[in-house]
């Protein structure tokens, strides 16, 4: 429904009031519009589906094939929007990337390596592309967790989706530090551990150095060549 509801938001404009059929393999979704009991985001997706005249139908998978192939296929829309753009940013990247540099140089002087040369741009093993430094390996991070067919999966489901076409040194820990720092992820998880208690106050002291604390303030604004403040209470 989340695919569906992102069809609507995306392409609304080109649909207006006209009546719109949505083929879908998902049959409970055929009675979405009739159920008893909604969330709160199923809530916010009725709303937006009572924008349109909407019929939704079910197709089964196997006579979806195409749809249900392209929705599989997770590397798709790098591979097909500007191939030969990508292509030619990797092999100018590849230049001044010294790890690229010494890998063709081993290839070169016979050094047996998982690395080879096909149509002058650098593969690690069979079918995984070396991206070099620089921006593209932003590109393909972005594209594996925050695109449309990745929908935002954790560390380990956006690792998996880059070894499967790419690799470069330490591409595990950038997708784990990008994963941290997606914005989307952080305001959306869900916490999977039980939540912590009110919080309760501390008794109150008879008189001084009974209970004293101290904590740092960091990262601040420099100030006269300053960015943190220490904070001591008694």
């Amino acid at each position: 429904m989340w695919a569906v509801i992102h069809c609507f938001k995306t392409w609304g404009h080109y649909i207006g009031t006209k009546d719109v059929v949505v083929w879908i393999d998902n049959m409970t979704l055929k009675y979405f519009a009739t159920q008893p009991k909604l969330s709160s985001k199923q809530v916010k997706w009725q709303d937006t589906l009572a924008l349109f005249n909407v019929d939704i139908q079910h197709k089964p998978g196997k006579e979806n094939v195409v749809p249900d192939a392209l929705s599989r296929k997770h590397q798709l829309k790098v591979v097909y929007v500007g191939e030969t753009r990508f292509q030619k940013e990797v092999r100018l990247g590849s230049r001044r990337d010294e790890f690229a540099k010494e890998r063709k140089q081993d290839i070169q002087k016979g050094i047996k390596s998982h690395f080879h040369l096909r149509n002058g741009l650098l593969w690690y093993k069979q079918n995984r592309l070396y991206v070099p430094k620089g921006r593209l390996r932003d590109v393909f991070l972005k594209e594996c967790h925050d695109g449309p067919i990745a929908g935002h999966g954790g560390a380990k489901c956006t690792t998996t989706f880059l070894k499967k076409s790419y690799y470069w040194p330490n591409l595990k820990e950038d997708a784990e530090e990008y994963v941290k720092t997606c914005l989307t992820c952080q305001q959306n998880r869900v916490l999977n551990k039980k939540q912590a208690g009110l919080l309760r106050p501390l008794p109150i002291s008879e008189g001084p150095w009974e209970s004293v604390s101290m904590d740092f303030m960091v990262s601040l604004p420099p100030s006269r060549g300053f960015d943190a403040i220490m904070v001591v209470v008694d």
